[in-house]
Formats: structure tokens, C-alpha cells, sequence
């Protein structure tokens, strides 16, 4: 399922769609905490692909027993994006990220990627800052085993 535009908030019907397994979010600029709780409950999405300012705030944070399913997340083209949070027990089958072009992403990243015992490979895409990338490979070594850090 793509939704595309500005929708201010997820239509009602988003929440039942119980077998839904990829959705992809681009230019909607909706709210971060209320989208992420209904979809963060959503049974069964598999890949999540958040595009273009997705969400009207700068920030996104993985609440703890949500996104279950979750293997693959997306993060595209979002140039205000400046930081990720994993709360412990979020997210508990990632094991892909992509980050492709989202430049303001500051220094501490994404707290919390630690977490993510399951994370296989972590990918960015576009330019970023070396202290960013030095920081964020200090996370994933502290991950066993260790996702890689393609950097493209």
C-alpha cells in the first residue's frame, strides 16, 4: 500500500488492515507519535518505507512491543529527519535499515539501534558527517553479531 500527499492524519481504515505487509508513506506529513502507534499494530507489516517528510516532526521513536514483524525500514529522501529512536524492546525482527539521503540526521542518530539484536545490515545512501558514521558504527559493534554498515 503507497499513500501519497498530505493526509494530516492516517485515514480510520489504515488500523484494520490486519495482513497488511508493505507500506510506503511519501509527502504525507502526518503526525510522528500517532502514526507510529497505528502502525506500529499492525500485525503482520513486514517492510516499512517512510519517504519524503512522511511526518510532519523531525524525530521518529520505535515504541517498545510494536512494529513485531518488522524486518525492513526505509527511510528516503527525508532531508529534516534529524534522529531515529529504538526504544528497548521496539522493533524486535528489524534486521534492515536504509537511510538513502537523509542529511540532517545529527550526531547521536539513532539511540537505541543497540537494541536491535536481530539488525543484519544497516545502509546509507547520500552524504553524511563523520562523526555521524563514526558514532553509529560504535553502536553496531555493540551488537552480537555485528550488522554490517554499508555506507553506498
Amino acid at each position: 500500500l503507497q499513500l501519497y500527499g498530505k493526509l494530516v492524519k492516517l485515514p480510520e481504515w489504515v488500523k484494520e488492515l490486519e495482513n497488511l505487509q508493505k507500506l510506503s508513506l511519501r509527502s504525507t506529513n502526518l503526525e510522528a507519535d500517532a502514526t507510529m502507534q497505528v502502525l506500529g499494530g499492525l500485525p503482520m507489516l513486514d517492510i516499512l518505507r517512510l519517504q519524503d517528510k512522511a511526518c510532519k516532526e523531525n524525530e521518529l521513536r520505535f515504541h517498545p512491543d510494536c512494529f513485531t514483524n518488522l524486518r525492513a525500514l526505509e527511510l528516503i529522501s527525508w532531508g529534516s529527519l534529524k534522529s531515529v529512536i529504538f526504544e528497548e524492546g521496539a522493533t524486535p525482527k528489524l534486521e534492515v535499515l536504509l537511510v538513502d539521503h537523509c542529511s540532517s540526521i545529527d550526531e547521536a542518530g539513532f539511540p537505541g539501534i543497540e537494541n536491535l539484536a536481530t539488525l543484519k545490515e544497516v545502509s546509507l545512501q547520500g552524504y553524511y558527517y563523520t562523526e555521524f558514521k563514526k558514532k553509529l558504527q560504535q553502536q553496531l559493534n555493540m551488537i552480537e553479531p555485528r550488522p554490517n554498515l554499508r555506507i553506498l
